[in-house]
């Protein structure tokens, strides 16, 4: 036993300690062994000897420097060793209980001739029980946990056995075992670490919107890619019940098949209104306009159709509002011509000026470099092709290159209008043909009987249409259509005329003795001659390829 006279008492002390596992917590537990230093007498007041230290033997220099350079690397050992073993004991709590099956590095308990250990299969029971190599005991996972993180401060009863000292007496362990699992401080100890791993309100209310944005955001797309579809088939959106509506009917087909929009329909805003079908046709809109318009720059980007054409017509819709339709007409990669229409635009009236400013705007708005406007095509009224106050000369001053052409088509329209007017022949021939389709449209008895004279005479038969008032170059399958089924006409005009004296049957009399003339069949067979190429060319003009093939009239 080193005494204090020995000069190597502190490092007999040292040895013993690492032997024994003597750590600061160990230290402070009641079943550890418990080692004190022992009391020095006071030290008399003598002046320390110059390398020495008061009631040790005087030493060298040399002796004093080793020995106090083996006391530093003994402490600094036991520090290394107690910090690396907090740290492993904090590394467990963090990643949960140590269980370790190796039954050797439990503490044994010899009693009345009776060895008891610890049993790895209490794990099974009990999945809170924690080892701690420090005590050699085990602790509670929970509990333990709760402590570190100061959770435990309002229970009235802890269990420091389980918490800070460490259990080992195996005799009575089941009991223990089960009585803390049921106390108090271990339910305790368990909320408070529940509700510590459970996210933050202000997270949990984030992800909770995150959540019902992403389905919101899921069943909006759908409803989009409906109002497409519609708008694609051209069907209308709503009808006299707007829940029985086209739109209505398919997204509640779709929903059987997305829970996402099942419960967006039974919202309150849904975006399924008037106003909101609406403002998703113009976006969708925007967006097919925004794509022709990219193509278009594309080319003009890639230099292969730096200059375009623009074409402009109007009429008024059914409301009685002016539409001007603007289309843009160029020449793509592969040399093809292109016709685009970019939308119907209301200016507030029809003038020269008003027009070619919708015009210039409409350009401006969708990046169309104005300045490689080549070609103007409008129909031949005043405010479009006047000289001086007409659309193209305002935009023709501004723009000189922007060369003016009459359409061809309207240009061939007028002139079947002019040929057919000036001839009374033709003139009355066409007009008994509109009678005629005007009457197998309103008469529900002459159509049936034309269709059963029609199909016993002919293998297909083919109806009656009256003539377009304003499209003459569209006439030629009206008069077609009479002149190959003339004797199926005679006839029911004969049996109509024939019936009960009616409005109707007095018309068809009268129709009878005209097509009964040989003028009428001449004034049609005039028709075909001269509106079948003009039709032909008619539709060439108007085709989007622009490729021209006509036959030799």
């Amino acid at each position: 036993m080193a005494k204090r006279g020995d000069g190597n008492f502190l490092d007999s002390w040292l040895v013993a300690s690492k032997k024994k596992k003597i750590t600061p917590t160990s230290l402070d537990t009641e079943d550890s062994a418990v080692m004190t230093e022992p009391q020095m007498s006071p030290v008399e007041t003598n002046p320390m000897p110059i390398g020495g230290i008061i009631g040790l033997p005087q030493t060298s220099k040399n002796d004093d420097a080793v020995n106090t350079s083996n006391i530093v690397a003994a402490r600094n050992n036991e520090n290394d060793i107690e910090n690396s073993e907090v740290k492993q004991f904090k590394s467990q709590i963090t990643h949960g209980p140590h269980q370790p099956t190796d039954s050797s590095l439990f503490p044994v308990q010899r009693e009345n001739g009776r060895t008891r250990t610890f049993q790895p299969s209490w794990y099974k029971t009990y999945p809170w029980l924690h080892y701690c190599p420090e005590r050699r005991a085990v602790l509670c996972y929970y509990c333990t946990k709760a402590n570190s993180l100061s959770l435990l401060s309002l229970s009235t009863k802890t269990d420091d056995a389980f918490i800070s000292k460490g259990y080992t007496y195996w005799k009575n362990a089941l009991i223990k075992f089960k009585g803390h699992e049921s106390s108090g401080c271990h339910r305790h100890a368990v909320q408070q670490l529940q509700q510590v791993k459970a996210a933050p309100v202000n997270a949990q209310l984030s992800a909770q919107k995150a959540a019902a944005q992403a389905s919101s955001r899921e069943a909006l797309v759908t409803v989009f890619s409906s109002v497409r579809l519609l708008a694609r088939q051209g069907l209308a959106m709503r009808g006299h019940d707007e829940k029985q509506g086209n739109l209505r009917q398919l997204l509640k087909s779709r929903s059987e098949d997305s829970p996402a929009l099942k419960l967006w329909l039974e919202r309150t805003t849904n975006f399924l209104s008037p106003e909101s079908q609406n403002e998703m046709l113009q976006i969708i809109s925007h967006n097919v306009q925004q794509a022709v318009v990219k193509a278009i720059n594309g080319n003009l980007r890639n230099g292969n159709a730096n200059q375009f054409g623009i074409v402009v017509d109007g009429t008024q819709d059914c409301s009685g509002l002016e539409q001007e339709s603007i289309c843009i007409r160029f020449v793509n990669e592969s040399l093809e011509v292109c016709e685009v229409f970019l939308g119907l635009y209301n200016p507030p009236d029809t003038t020269g000026h008003t027009l070619a400013t919708v015009i210039k705007d409409v350009l401006l708005r969708l990046r169309l470099p104005i300045e490689n406007l080549r070609a103007q095509t409008y129909d031949g009224a005043a405010n479009m092709s006047g000289k001086f106050n007409g659309c193209q000369a305002i935009i023709a001053s501004d723009f000189p290159l922007a060369l003016f052409f009459h359409c061809a088509a309207h240009c061939a329209n007028l002139a079947a209008e002019s040929t057919a007017n000036s001839c009374p022949l033709v003139r009355a021939a066409l007009e008994n043909i509109n009678e005629l389709g005007k009457l197998y449209k309103r008469s529900g008895k002459f159509k049936h009987i034309f269709d059963d004279a029609a199909a016993s005479m002919y293998d297909s038969a083919a109806t009656l249409k009256p003539i377009c008032p304003t499209r003459w170059l569209c006439r030629v399958r009206s008069v077609t259509s009479v002149l190959d089924q003339y004797e199926a006409v005679l006839s029911s005009l004969e049996e109509m005329s024939s019936g009960v004296q009616s409005e109707t049957a007095t018309k068809a009399r009268g129709l009878l003795d005209r097509f009964q003339q040989g003028s009428t069949i001449l004034g049609l067979k005039i028709c075909m001659t001269i509106f079948g190429p003009l039709e032909l060319l008619n539709r060439t003009l108007q085709s989007s390829t622009g490729k021209y093939n006509l036959p030799t009239i």
